[in-house]
């Protein structure tokens, strides 16, 4: 291996000894590319650290760090500042990376300098069946179009990408390639933030160079009720403080930024308000999403909260 490697792959881990295997070995199966594994474990008790340990003993490239209570951003600081390339991959402990997508996101990264951020699409899998549900990108109607116009899934740089970026989050972590001097140069993930640093990191970024994407599923990320956030209302008060920060520079892209943003403000509460049975409060919520941005998936949440309203059932999310 090279003194220095193409790549650096940042992972924490927290308890993820069920997942890890996969995730590993599909970074093993990547050909073309030299790279190392730096591992943050985060307190695990399920046996991960000592499994991680096990394996480093055989691959050099495998780093390990035994940390307790970081949390997934401070965690990603520290792998990142022990990083030894200037290309950092993230991948969380639970997903897994499809075969090719590290060389030909280090390629891409080689020869356009000006790329700080990449990312592509990927596909929701099931826990229990391991099958895909639903991709990312097709999820939200305003970057699908985007994707629709490229001919081919070769990465491509966006078009306007602090803007389009706060419209609609697309970006999965675990399909992200970055440059660590750009994330150095924007103080890498907040930590402050409770929840959606990625998102923050990513609209940093956007701000101070080139991004790009590519529509190519070259990710598998894992739907399980263990990674979903547990405070709702967190992950909400933590989106409007970046909506705040960003605002500015996302509508001097595209205008209707941050009618997009507050749409999906107001679809977090009324997702929060369902899951708590109020359903007058997750009506008022589907309303104003509706007034931010009418459209047809605004339309039928209204419907729905209006039936269930009379009903005096939770709506459907």
């Amino acid at each position: 291996m090279k003194n220095s490697p193409d790549v650096s792959i940042v992972i924490p881990n927290f308890n993820c000894l069920k997942f890890l295997p996969t995730c590993i070995e599909s970074i093993r199966s990547q050909k073309g590319v030299d790279y190392e594994i730096i591992v943050i474990d985060d307190g695990s008790t399920d046996g991960s650290l000592e499994w991680l340990n096990r394996e480093s003993e055989n691959d050099e490239r495998l780093k390990v760090y035994a940390e307790k209570g970081l949390g997934a951003g401070s965690a990603r600081n520290l792998a990142v500042q022990l990083c030894s390339a200037e290309l950092v991959a993230f991948l969380d402990a639970d997903d897994f990376w499809t075969e090719g997508k590290l060389a030909k996101q280090v390629a891409y990264h080689q020869q356009n300098e000006s790329v700080v951020l990449s990312f592509s699409d990927y596909e929701h899998i099931e826990e229990e069946s391991g099958e895909g549900i639903i991709g990312c990108f097709e999820f939200w109607p305003r970057f699908s179009a985007i994707a629709a116009t490229t001919e081919s899934c070769g990465y491509k740089r966006l078009t306007n990408p602090c803007g389009t970026i706060f419209a609609e989050n697309v970006v999965g972590t675990s399909s992200v390639m970055i440059r660590k001097s750009a994330f150095l140069a924007v103080s890498g993930f907040d930590s402050s933030l409770n929840s959606a640093s990625d998102w923050d990191l990513w609209l940093k970024l956007a701000q101070i160079g080139d991004v790009a994407f590519t529509k190519e599923k070259a990710m598998g990320y894992l739907i399980r009720a263990g990674s979903m956030t547990s405070n709702k209302g967190n992950r909400i008060k933590a989106m409007e403080t970046i909506v705040e920060r960003h605002a500015v520079a996302a509508t001097d892209e595209f205008g209707g930024a941050f009618s997009f943003a507050k749409a999906r403000l107001a679809d977090g509460y009324r997702e929060m308000y369902i899951a708590q049975r109020q359903p007058l409060r997750s009506l008022q919520y589907s309303i104003k999403a509706l007034c931010h941005v009418p459209s047809s998936t605004h339309v039928k949440s209204v419907l729905s909260d209006v039936v269930q309203l009379f009903k005096g059932k939770p709506a459907t999310r």
